[in-house]
């Protein structure tokens, strides 16, 4: 062969060769960017996650500190008042009661109820917004409000976690004035710089580079899911001793409102002032004597007092345990003086039915819920039942409407969807908004009674104009499919708005839905993202599956595999069966988390058995199972 040709040759060779290199390392590169890309998105699903977790941990407790905040202010106010009027008179222990012992209230106790009342109101109403907020989060995390000295007298600036009880007296350390800092600000993402691949660098560099950076940002998810679990503890707790404050100063302000307006407590009272100087000379025996007679004179309002003082003790205790410890850790402790707490409301009101007017069927319709759902005693369906049936028969329309919803359901009590109607009715007519639109449901699905679509709608515009935002939505409902009434979808936006904004979950979550397919209003994925966000919130089920569609689809928000799939496993272990379904389609593609074949037919299954015809037909296709 000629050696031009030969020359030639090679030269179509080596470009042949060069071609083929280049296309490698294109190749490798474009792998390398995904891979950098990959974790990105990960790493900013986890942020995101975390930073609203870390929000909703701080509003959490800052509803905690509000509640501490008014029942400091309000009814234990109140208490001290009354108490030191009548100390001297009152028995050391409970008379006709079974004695409390988890909970003590004496002289000390008051002392330190004051001094916090007194450092909160200097620290709200002499400070900055941003410090009084940061005081109402330190109330509630820590338990107390410690003393700063000098003049940084604001405890707001203070970051407090612990010291409770001994608290009060102590001088605490300040830190610098206006830094308002909260028990959670120390929760922070991890910071990771993300390149992307360099011209510079060989494309085998670009792909070790991104490799490593997708374990470093697999490394700081972990670290943010940790916090996250945290947070989510943390507002967890936080709501569960918020519920429980509410509760007892629920039955504690009843209590004080009777003793207020008693007749025979305001004689005692003059009596006890009259004779005070009198008192003040005697010998300790006569004296002993004379506050005897006293107390058999009053018992029955120093039996409600022993309640009260009772009540108070566990307020107290409440208010005193920390949420977290110095180290920003859920306090193990709380757990128990909420149990105890809990104790304290269950044996008072199974104990004081006869000594607190109209406080019996309250008592026993929060006691009733308590034992269905578990919260501080053992669940027990049949007492939950057995609650709400004396609740009923002393004429408590909450405790009817309870009670029907355990027929209803079959809760506690053979399934009796009649008798659950003829509760519903009986709670309507006796003034329960929820039970009316309860009822108007009953009319709307026909169960319990002939379906009527007409009463339905006229059941759910007596409650809405009663201020239900469930009747609001309902109503809302009719209008948007036509249910009893003539279609009118910017009617149903209208009145979806209204429930949404006095609390409604689905409300929010209709609404939401409106604006995500332009319904009755201009379509806007961004405020379908808003709405969304906030039903998410107050945990509808729907609202996580439909959110989690904006992630995943990149509408509204920014396209995110990761916080599509958290949302989806939320709704689907909520029971939504869409939400199940959507989570066994992403098992089984590998979006946002590992393939895994078996997962991804146990959550379609799951939603299959719930009529899901979507995951009926996957089950088909994928894995030849008829449901």
């Amino acid at each position: 062969m000629p050696i031009p040709f030969l020359l030639v040759g090679a030269g179509i060779l080596a470009g042949a060769i060069g071609v083929s290199g280049h296309s490698d390392a294109k190749a490798t590169n474009e792998r390398a960017q995904r891979i950098s890309n990959d974790a990105k998105k990960m790493y900013d699903g986890a942020k995101s996650s975390l930073e609203q977790a870390k929000e909703g941990a701080e509003n959490a407790l800052l509803k905690l500190g509000y509640t501490k905040k008014d029942i400091l202010e309000g009814s234990m106010k109140e208490f001290i008042d009354l108490w030191e009027k009548i100390k001297d008179c009152a028995p050391k222990k409970s008379e006709g009661l079974k004695e409390i012992e988890n909970f003590n209230f004496d002289q000390e106790d008051i002392l330190q109820i004051k001094e916090m009342t007194n450092i909160y109101e200097s620290t709200i109403k002499g400070g900055a917004a941003g410090i009084a907020t940061g005081a109402l989060i330190a109330l509630a995390a820590s338990g107390t409000l410690p003393i700063v000295t000098g003049e940084l007298a604001l405890a707001g600036s203070c970051l407090v976690m612990g010291e409770i009880g001994t608290a009060v007296g102590v001088a605490a350390s300040a830190l610098s004035f206006g830094a308002a800092m909260t028990p959670l600000a120390a929760v922070v993402a991890p910071v990771i710089f993300f390149t992307g691949i360099s011209a510079s660098m060989k494309a085998d560099e670009n792909l070790e580079k991104a490799h490593a950076m997708h374990a470093e940002a697999e490394k700081a998810v972990e670290e943010m899911k940790v916090s996250q679990v945290l947070c989510e503890g943390i507002s967890k707790r936080s709501e569960m001793f918020n519920k429980l404050l509410i509760e007892l100063d629920g039955i504690f302000s009843k209590c004080l409102s009777q003793l207020s307006n008693s007749s025979k407590m305001r004689d005692m009272q003059e009596e006890l002032q009259k004779n005070k100087k009198i008192t003040s000379k005697m010998p300790e025996y006569k004296r002993k004597i004379y506050l005897k007679e006293l107390q058999e004179k009053y018992k029955d309002e120093l039996a409600l007092v022993s309640i009260a003082r009772s009540l108070a003790g566990a307020i107290k205790a409440i208010i005193d345990t920390p949420i977290l410890t110095k180290e920003g850790r859920l306090a193990e402790d709380s757990s128990e003086t909420y149990n105890n707490a809990v104790g304290e409301l269950v044996q008072i009101s199974q104990e004081s039915t006869n000594l607190i007017a109209d406080i019996d069927v309250h008592a026993m319709n929060l006691l009733g819920s308590r034992y269905k759902n578990g919260e501080g005693v053992e669940k027990d369906y049949a007492k939950a039942v057995e609650c709400y049936s004396k609740a009923a028969e002393a004429g408590s329309a909450e405790g009817m409407c309870n009670l029907g919803v355990c027929y209803e359901y079959g809760t506690g009590v053979r399934k009796n969807k009649s008798k659950a109607a003829e509760l519903y009715k009986k709670a309507a007519e006796a003034g329960s908004v929820e039970g009316i639109c309860n009822l108007g449901v009953c009319y709307e699905y026909g169960t319990g009674v002939r379906k009527n679509k007409s009463k339905a709608v006229e059941l759910y515009k007596k409650a809405a104009e009663a201020g239900s935002a469930e009747g609001i939505c309902n109503l809302g409902t009719c209008y948007e499919y036509g249910t009893g009434i003539k279609q009118d979808i910017a009617k149903a936006v209208e009145l979806y708005k209204k429930s949404a904004e006095i609390g409604s979950a689905r409300g929010m979550c209709n609404l939401g839905y409106c604006y995500y397919r332009g319904e009755g209003v201009e379509w806007n994925y961004y405020n379908a993202v808003e709405w969304y966000r906030k039903s998410v919130e107050k945990g509808n089920a729907r609202a996580m599956d439909l959110l989690g569609d904006c992630y995943y689809f990149g509408r509204g928000a920014e396209q995110n595999y990761f916080k599509a799939v958290e949302l989806y496993k939320k709704s689907a272990e909520a029971g939504y069966a869409s939400g199940m379904y959507d989570l066994g389609y992403c098992y089984y593609y590998g979006y946002g988390l590992h393939e895994n074949e078996s997962l991804a037919k146990k959550w379609l299954t799951k939603s299959a058995k719930m009529g899901n015809s979507d995951a009926k037909s996957k089950l088909e296709e994928w894995f030849n199972l008829s449901s």
